[in-house]
């Protein structure tokens, strides 16, 4: 069996967050000051207008970039969010608009992400809140806590590779090996 046919088997879950997909934090503040109510009559009131890019974008991107045409994907992404399902015209919108191709999603009203994590079967989970991403490892999921802001200029954008790095403390490794760092230096 070649590798190709084995990732498609089964192809990778990705997980993230429409605050990391995409530039809601404005919203987002509605929704932390304000309640669910006055966000959904926001989202509502905007969704003919285009949400902009959010941290987690790129890496979006690129990793839907890997499958090929029409056959079976490598890589499968899930939006997730505790936002008002009244945000899902905008971001399926504009996810559209975009050219992503990203079918599935879950919005919860504020309640907790974490049951819909394995429901979707994700692999990986990223979002830019903490308490999600801890949620996520918790249940079971590895999971990376995204925040730097889109405009963010890191240098050269190598477009046909995804970067990822990985803290390889007690988290990949074990507990002891941290220690011994702390303890004894590299």
């Amino acid at each position: 069996m070649d590798i190709r046919d084995e990732l498609r088997r089964k192809p990778l879950r990705v997980g993230i967050s429409t605050r990391a997909l995409f530039d809601l934090e404005a919203e987002h503040k509605v929704f932390v000051q304000k309640g669910v109510a006055a966000y959904a009559k926001l989202q509502r009131e905007r969704e003919n207008s285009l949400v902009a890019k959010g941290s987690g974008f790129k890496v979006v991107e690129k990793l839907l970039r890997m499958n090929e045409g029409d056959s079976k994907p490598y890589v499968e992404v899930i939006l997730l969010s505790k936002n008002s399902p009244d945000l899902s015209l905008r971001a399926f919108n504009s996810i559209q608009n975009y050219g992503l191709n990203i079918k599935h999603g879950s919005f919860t009203s504020g309640r907790t992400l974490a049951p819909f994590i394995p429901s979707w079967e994700i692999d990986l989970f990223l979002s830019n809140d903490s308490a999600d991403v801890q949620a996520a490892v918790t249940a079971g999921t590895a999971a990376a806590r995204l925040g730097n802001p889109p405009d963010v200029d890191r240098g050269v954008d190598y477009d046909d590779e995804v970067r990822i790095a990985f803290d390889g403390d007690a988290v990949v490794f074990s507990p002891e090996s941290d220690l011994v760092y702390k303890e004894k230096g590299l």
